[in-house]
């Protein structure tokens, strides 16, 4: 199935060749437009990869720490890959511009330039039949509009005139010349008036035979008839009248007979470029498009094959540049630059002394505690309570570090097993680092109970618990009361015993001694009232304006 056989309007056929070249035309726009984009971002990392790289020279100044470093993994293999992948991209937007989008233009060119030839064949071939059929119109209303029509018809009809045209003596060696005008018919059927004989007598002199109309003749004249007297000397004036009156009538005639096979020639010349152009031209022409069509899309795919192939090479080459890479990551020894880094960077260093004690000076001080009623009390209440602060530490440290060894083993396990997506190991890692954060602190804080216990035990002995000590426990109060130890007034955070209900502040909680009597107290009676609230209010205005 070809154009030529499948089509018979060219306008499909240009359609379909415009709409290929449109669509080749899109895609070289297309490729144009991403080489663009492509050549700019380029640029742009190439760019950010020298600013990378001068920053990254100024922050390594010594030579030894940049060799072993950055020269070999970052500048010679990574920065070095990376800058050449750059060129290679650069190189094949190039050979896309070259070899890709150029030839796309000439070929859509060359397309072009073929087509409107092939087009203009066709209109030229569809214009020649065009003008064959014109010339074989105009022939035929030559013929309908003839003037001479009516006087022929006058001319054949007059009775006597045409029939004793030439008479002659069977004597004298010639033959009488007669014409059946019974034996008329019309020229042309549609609106004719002219009237041509359908056949002519075979009486007729060999001479006026002679001068009948035939073949290629355009027109008829008195040379078409010879001089009579060249012939027949002996023929008379009457006879010469004759014929010349007969030349009159049969001019026209034949006149009209060269214009109908003149038409009848001109119709067959016109049928038959007619069949020409639609039986050979026009399958001609458009086979000649179908291949230009062909043509086009194979020389795109050709095209298109060449693009993804220069894609492969550009692969290729991006991972060969990987696998240098990845061969030079490997070769990395951690522990060898750890080492060039301490030596290069390390310095002498001395331990921070110790912070020394410094004496007051308005009377005489030494680096001892200061041991009587009231600090005693205090002292004691901190060896107690750091004596239980540290159990509860001790039990939480212990907690915390069987926990801390579980996801140890975890994490273990994972960095064995390769199939471990790297998000539940970041998971299990951060959970073992916030228990180490907490193991740390606790830690620290034990550290500073052990430090104060042992520190006070210096000056004071061990002394035998007491048979029932205060249960402290933290309570907001509502009602202003009086604290027990310093007998002011007490609002809002408090300490309450459980079991004396022994009500303090929180900054005398430690004053406070540890012997309870185990003697609820009526806390309803020590309360204060509104008008006492604002009475010591009142008091304590006046008091700190005096004092100021």
């Amino acid at each position: 199935m070809s154009f030529g056989s499948g089509f018979h309007d060219i306008r499909s056929i240009e359609s379909c060749l415009n709409d290929g070249a449109q669509f080749v035309h899109e895609y070289k726009e297309y490729l144009k437009d991403t080489i663009q984009i492509e050549r700019e971002y380029v640029k742009n990392k190439l760019s950010h990869i020298n600013k990378y790289k001068s920053k990254q020279e100024k922050r390594y100044t010594l030579p030894e720490l940049t060799y072993a470093i950055l020269n070999d993994i970052y500048y010679t293999k990574m920065n070095g890959n990376m800058e050449k992948k750059c060129e290679d991209r650069m190189a094949l937007l190039e050979k896309f511009n070259t070899d890709i989008i150029e030839p796309l233009k000439v070929i859509l060119n060359k397309e072009e330039e073929e087509k409107k030839k092939n087009s203009i064949k066709y209109h030229e071939s569809c214009d020649i039949v065009m003008a064959s059929k014109k010339k074989c119109d105009k022939k035929q209303d030559k013929i309908d509009k003839s003037e001479k029509t009516e006087k022929m018809e006058k001319s054949l009809n007059k009775s006597g005139e045409l029939t004793e045209l030439v008479e002659k003596d069977k004597g004298n060696g010639t033959n009488n010349l007669t014409i059946n005008t019974t034996n008329i018919a019309p020229l042309n059927s549609n609106n004719s008036q002219t009237m041509l004989p359908s056949s002519l007598p075979s009486s007729l002199p060999t001479n006026l035979m002679s001068a009948l109309p035939t073949g290629n003749q355009l027109y008829v004249d008195d040379n078409l008839f010879p001089d009579m007297d060249d012939t027949d000397n002996g023929s008379s004036s009457n006879d010469k009248k004759k014929i010349k009156k007969g030349k009159k009538i049969l001019n026209p005639l034949m006149k009209m007979n060269n214009k109908k096979n003149f038409y009848i020639m001109s119709l067959k010349v016109a049928n038959a470029l007619r069949n020409k152009f639609y039986e050979e031209d026009t399958p001609y022409v458009f086979n000649e498009l179908q291949s230009i069509n062909e043509k086009l899309y194979k020389n795109f795919k050709d095209i298109c094959i060449r693009q993804i192939e220069y894609e492969k090479e550009l692969s290729k080459n991006y991972s060969n540049r990987n696998e240098e890479i990845l061969r030079s990551l490997n070769s990395i020894n951690i522990s060898k630059d750890t080492e060039i880094y301490i030596r290069c960077y390390s310095k002498e260093w001395h331990k921070p002394e110790i912070i020394p004690f410094i004496p007051t000076t308005h009377w005489e001080d030494k680096e001892e505690l200061v041991i009587d009623g009231p600090t005693s009390i205090v002292l004691k209440n901190m060896i107690q309570k750091g004596r239980e602060r540290l159990y509860k530490i001790d039990l939480g440290i212990n907690s915390k570090t069987s926990e801390y060894n579980k996801f140890e083993m975890i994490c273990d396990s994972f960095n064995k097993n390769s199939n471990v997506p790297n998000s539940e190991i970041d998971v299990i890692r951060n959970k073992k680092n916030d228990i180490m954060q907490n193991i740390i602190m606790a830690n620290n804080i034990k550290l500073i109970c052990e430090i104060q216990i042992k520190e006070i035990s210096k000056y004071i002995e061990n002394e035998p618990k007491p048979e029932r000590q205060h249960l402290f426990k933290p309570k907001k109060i509502i009602n202003p009361t009086v604290c027990d130890y310093c007998k002011e007034k007490l609002w809002g955070k408090a300490y309450i015993c459980k079991l004396c209900t022994f009500s303090c502040h929180i900054k005398c909680e430690l004053k406070v001694p540890l012997e309870c009597n185990g003697v609820k107290t009526k806390r309803k009676s020590l309360r204060i009232n509104c008008s006492q609230l604002s009475e010591i209010i009142t008091y304590n205005i006046k008091y700190f304006y005096i004092i100021d």
